[in-house]
């Protein structure tokens, strides 16, 4: 029998990796239906709304932190540094699931295709119960970063529209807040 290291080592990284993101999935889905069986859809979409937002603005701030970055003055900076942290949290989308668009400098156009959470609801049968997380999770993404940024849905999957259509509208690029200093108090506190 081999030791647990080895055993490891031969699992490749990008394979671990998947696996952690795919855990963390399976736990929030499995907590989110937790609630709602115990206390009913509003208090399960109120809490992981919250959860959510919570979540998203660690997130960035753990990315920054490991980037170094203490602001993001332009659309494709945003649209980088989002996609960086969506792709090391969030199982591997498959190219053509959705994309981000600059419009204009302060307007950026996101388009999803397919969701595997939207997937999942659907099977439950509970569309018209559920409430997006994405949303939340960009919302602790701009709170982290310290931006002012309206999302305005068009479309969305979730209420049985054939993609997401959301646009994202910065409201400036000037940090209200020293985030440097914000997020090392925040980084420190969390210990990570």
């Amino acid at each position: 029998m081999v030791g647990f290291e080895e055993m490891l080592s031969s699992i490749p990284a990008v394979n671990k990796l998947e696996m952690v993101r795919n855990n963390w999935m399976s736990h929030d889905a499995r907590w989110q239906m937790l609630i709602v069986k115990n206390y009913g859809w509003d208090a399960g979409n109120k809490l992981n709304q919250e959860a959510i937002k919570q979540m998203g603005r660690i997130m960035m701030y753990r990315m920054m932190n490991a980037l170094d970055i203490s602001k993001v003055e332009n659309a494709e900076e945003l649209i980088n540094l989002m996609l960086s942290v969506i792709t090391l949290n969030f199982p591997t989308h498959q190219e053509g699931e959705f994309e981000m668009l600059i419009e204009s400098e302060s307007s950026i156009k996101i388009v999803g295709h397919y969701c595997s959470t939207h997937e999942n609801i659907k099977k439950v049968k509970a569309e018209d119960k559920y409430k997006c997380g994405c949303f939340p999770l960009r919302e602790g993404f701009f709170s982290a970063l310290q931006l002012e940024v309206e999302q305005e849905c068009q479309k969305c999957l979730m209420n049985k529209d054939d993609k997401c259509d959301i646009t994202l509208k910065i409201k400036n690029w000037e940090n209200k807040l020293d985030v440097v200093n914000q997020k090392s108090d925040i980084i420190e506190k969390l210990n990570c």
